[in-house]
């Protein structure tokens, strides 16, 4: 793996400065080694990390002057063995970037269609004056790029783009779309970022570019994907489920150093965190685990939720003596503490204050403790665990299999202990309301924070944002199948999980990888017989029953359980306001300033009778945000 960048110019004129783009890399970014070189119509960089053992040998950027390209990649690929025997390759030590330029010599721009894993590429065509630049199915790895006066340049990072052209301005319809759309993403479109012009390739896409324009083409997208399974009942979907998430487990273990894990006791990463540790000890080798436990004993929260999984994560590891277990907690210090170096990390807004800090600490442990891969499972809620109740009840209620319904729910009860006929009322009154919903032409939607300044919906409206980047409605209904599918198929979701984990990795010197987002699993998901996520009536029935002699029982036999990372966030802010209060609130008024927050916090705080952590939570947002406009 490593970071890109680069500079083409169309007339031959690459700036004379262009190399101030490698200083952000050299200093930000934990790489092994740094490669570049510049032409009159060509600069091209390369950071290289040495996460496998083929890596070493990498040679990017790479100029073939027979071909008349140069390229360079960001790349990590899991059919390595299938494209060698492809391109009848006899090298099994290749590194990624020679496959990637023999498979463009064969098959041209389409041998992205050739490639699995992480990767993103740029291709400089001299002899055509063309650019490709080129991202993965998913957007594991972000880039950037920026086109004016018949020049392109191209980064892993943003930074680097602004230091080569320092005039270019922040952009208000992001910064917008950040204050008023709902959830923990900052986006909404899914190309564009918080500076005007610089935009984000999206998933699943290669760009062409000429002097004359930028034509995005798409290669790989959930719904144009085949239904390649041959299942035929529950039980083989079980057995092809397994196989197939084992397939993709095992796809991101190579490595020439320890494997690490984000791990909870909650179903995605603990399936994930058992089946690496079973492929690892027959190698002999161990998996190191990191689980954050809250520092302050104070909690408040309801009788089902798990704010401290220390013992449960003991539990599962108890069956794997493989496991070596790390419980962290950041030291006790609150998320406001260490704002700088993670807005500059992260390069944007956001809006997970809480988890950054957390998951930053982690994989700064993991590759302390030798590790260069680190395993995630973010995508598992939309894909492996997928299967809430009410989800698949409404799927069945739109389908009108009234019967599987009432069955499902009747076994659905009896497991939960709730009655039935209370449980079949709210049910019927629930899917009514969502079939108005979904029936229905207008919608409407009015952001929740309370200290948001009405006035930038003026000339902005966060309801043609949403639908432009393919949001139907707002209101919190069940996912029917549709639906599903069309989750999978969110772009801005990808480019931003992409853009977190790309920077968080490259701060710490790893690689995250989430088997739970391998485009091999989102193809079977897409494509399972809905049902199946909760068949029989038991809710995330596939992961359930695929790992019933894998996990602990009360783990899978609890239902209503869920785990809470992160439930102290609010103890440890109250607890420092008084060192950090001046603080956010100076960074609530350069909010203020810009437009963007109210002028009387301090009154809307007092009239508002939201709970106080919520309160604090909507502040936060607009915290953050106005600290990231005074660092720009």
């Amino acid at each position: 793996m490593s970071a890109i960048w680069g500079q083409v110019s169309f007339e031959g004129n690459v700036y004379d400065q262009i190399t101030v783009m490698k200083e952000p890399y050299q200093r930000k970014c934990r790489l092994d080694r740094i490669e570049q070189y510049k032409r009159p119509d060509c600069y091209m960089g390369c950071g290289i990390q040495y996460i496998t053992g083929e890596s070493v040998l990498e040679q990017l950027p790479y100029a073939d002057e027979e071909n008349g390209t140069d390229i360079t990649a960001d790349c990590i690929l899991d059919n390595r063995r299938e494209l060698l025997q492809k391109l009848e390759l006899s090298d099994s030590g290749m590194p990624d970037g020679d496959i990637i330029r023999a498979a463009y010599r064969k098959w041209g721009i389409s041998c992205v269609r050739q490639l699995r894993g992480q990767f993103s590429i740029a291709i400089w065509n001299r002899r055509k004056k063309e650019l490709y630049l080129i991202a993965d199915p998913v957007s594991s790895r972000c880039l950037y790029y920026y086109r004016a006066h018949n020049t392109v340049l191209f980064s892993t990072l943003m930074e680097p783009i602004r230091l080569a052209v320092p005039s270019i301005a922040y952009n208000e319809r992001y910064l917008k779309d950040y204050t008023a759309a709902p959830g923990l993403m900052p986006n909404i479109i899914s190309s564009e970022t918080p500076y005007k012009d610089i935009c984000k390739c999206n998933p699943g896409t290669w760009l062409r570019i000429t002097k004359d324009e930028v034509c995005e083409n798409t290669y790989w997208e959930p719904a144009n994907t085949e239904n390649t399974s041959r299942c035929h009942g529950a039980d083989e979907y079980i057995r092809a489920f397994y196989e197939l998430y084992r397939e993709c487990v095992k796809d991101t273990l190579r490595s020439s150093g320890n494997i690490g894990i984000a791990m909870s006791s909650g179903l995605d990463s603990a399936s994930i965190g058992v089946l690496a540790a079973r492929l690892l000890e027959k190698e002999r080798k161990n998996l190191y685990t990191y689980t954050y436990v809250p520092y302050e004993n104070e909690a408040h929260t309801a009788k089902n939720l798990v704010t401290n999984e220390e013992s449960d994560v003991r539990r599962i590891a108890s069956q794997y003596p493989n496991m070596k277990l790390t419980f962290l907690n950041n030291s006790g210090k609150n998320c406001y503490e260490d704002l700088d170096h993670w807005l500059d990390v992260m390069e944007m807004p956001y809006k997970a204050y809480v988890n950054i800090p957390s998951l930053g600490e982690i994989y700064e442990k993991g590759a302390g403790d030798g590790c260069k891969v680190i395993l995630t499972g973010q995508m598992g809620n939309a894909t492996v665990s997928n299967g809430y109740i009410d989800d698949v009840l409404y799927d069945l209620y739109r389908n009108r299999r009234y019967v599987t319904l009432l069955r499902n729910l009747n076994h659905y009860c009896r497991h939960v202990k709730e009655s039935r006929k209370s449980a079949l009322g709210a049910c019927l009154r629930y899917f009514q309301y969502a079939d108005r919903v979904a029936h229905s032409s207008e919608w409407t939607y009015k952001p929740d924070n309370p200290f948001l300044n009405q006035e930038i919906f003026k000339d902005y409206s966060v309801i043609e944002r949403l639908r432009e980047s393919g949001v139907e409605y707002m209101e919190k209904l069940p996912l029917y199948q549709e639906a599903h599918r069309s989750f999978l198929g969110r772009k801005a979701m990808y480019t931003y999980i992409g853009e977190y984990e790309t920077k968080l990795g490259l701060a710490a010197g790893v690689v995250l990888r989430d088997p739970t987002r391998d485009v091999r699993m989102l193809q079977f998901c897409y494509h399972l017989p809905y049902e199946l996520y909760a068949h029989g009536g038991t809710p995330r029935w596939l992961i359930r029953e695929a790992f019933r002699d894998m996990l602990p029982h009360e783990l899978l036999d609890d239902w209503m359980r869920y785990g809470v990372q992160n439930n102290d966030w609010f103890f440890r802010v109250k607890r420092d306001w008084a060192t950090i209060g001046a603080v956010v609130m100076t960074d609530l008024e350069n909010a203020r300033k810009a437009g963007y927050a109210v002028a009387d916090i301090d009154s809307v705080r007092r009239e508002n009778s939201m709970d106080e952590e919520l309160q604090m939570m909507y502040l936060m947002y607009l915290s953050v945000l106005g600290r990231f406009l005074n660092n720009i």
